[in-house]
């Protein structure tokens, strides 16, 4: 397949399934041209990117405060990021949430990016992995959960 922007001829797993699925063949950009051109628009029009992030919070308002918790006991409360469970790369691994109810807000798996877009995509199967838990929060950081409303 032939990037749309860059013209380098690349294999199918290089493009993104949604543009594969919604453009025609003459149009299609790969991940890597389509990252480029987004960290661009977000940058001419940073208007727009501050519109899209309010309202993908109002929207999932359970997954940024799952989100938020696991930042938060990672940075604060030891928590400790472990290597992907699925391939065992130890770089810019991600927190993925079986749940987002608030009794599982710190209940992760971690994976690397390629793994956890693999679990939303249906390609990398992660049941029979277990989950790390943070231990309960106590003191400042139990508190700071209640007053802000998380």
């Amino acid at each position: 397949m032939i990037c749309h922007i860059c013209k380098q001829d690349l294999s199918e797993d290089l493009f993104s399934p949604g543009f594969l699925k919604y453009s025609t063949p003459s149009r299609h950009i790969c991940r890597k041209c389509n990252a480029e051109r987004c960290r661009l628009g977000n940058k001419k029009n940073p208007e727009r990117r501050k519109k899209y992030d309010a309202n993908y919070e109002a929207n999932h308002k359970e997954r940024c405060k799952a989100r938020l918790a696991v930042i938060c006991a990672v940075r604060y409360r030891g928590f400790k990021k472990q290597p992907c469970q699925v391939c065992g790369e130890k770089v810019d691994v991600e927190g993925h949430h079986l749940s987002y109810a608030e009794e599982d807000w710190l209940t992760v798996v971690w994976l690397c990016p390629v793994c956890h877009k693999g679990v939303h995509h249906g390609t990398v199967d992660i049941t029979g992995i277990k989950p790390y838990t943070a231990p309960p929060a106590a003191g400042r950081w139990g508190e700071l959960i209640k007053v802000n409303n998380l």
